[in-house]
């Protein structure tokens, strides 16, 4: 993803191949693990498939974030923040810690269930809202995530906390009314 600047003929003014392969893990990694993130931004190799946020899904996501990270450890020296991918890495390792920080509380995919409707919702939606490839080939993979919805729901059902606030219940609710 990253990449394409080495191959583009730039050489490395952008930053080191090291900084690169983290950068290019990094994104694969992001997008495959948020497929409906990655239609949004218009990256479709994932377009067929919904996130595993079953118990395992949750806790192979924490892992695999947690080693990204720790490849991204000392890139954020300040006199290093003026080459373009020592700051993307920099960056990158920010957001995984916060997408750590949630993965390990008790709120986000685990406390409330409207996340996950949300993401089997806009799952199918966007892959309709921009003509990114022809209809069919948008149609197969909006049955392919509609397919997998009664497994995501599943597994994202199981990891929910016991106790959830009544309002998120509440709107997850009016979300599955919305739905229909």
């Amino acid at each position: 993803l990253w990449s394409f600047r080495l191959r583009s003929g730039g050489g490395c003014r952008f930053g080191s191949h090291a900084d690169m392969r983290r950068l290019d893990a990094f994104f694969e990694s992001y997008y495959r693990l948020r497929p409906v993130t990655a239609t949004f931004t218009g990256i479709h190799d994932h377009d067929r498939r919904l996130p595993d946020w079953s118990p395992d899904g949750h806790a192979a996501a924490l892992d695999e974030m947690r080693t990204i990270r720790r490849t991204l450890e000392g890139r954020a020296d300040p006199a290093s923040l003026r080459n373009v991918a020592a700051r993307d890495c920099a960056l990158a390792a920010a957001y995984l810690d916060v997408q750590i920080a949630e993965h390990e509380a008790r709120h986000f995919t685990h406390g409330n269930p409207s996340l996950a409707l949300g993401e089997a919702i806009f799952g199918v939606i966007g892959l309709m809202t921009r003509p990114f490839a022809p209809v069919t080939a948008r149609a197969d993979a909006a049955a392919a995530r509609l397919l997998a919805i009664p497994d995501f729901l599943t597994g994202a059902r199981q990891s929910l906390a016991p106790e959830i606030p009544e309002a998120w219940r509440s709107r997850a609710l009016r979300e599955c009314d919305g739905a229909d």
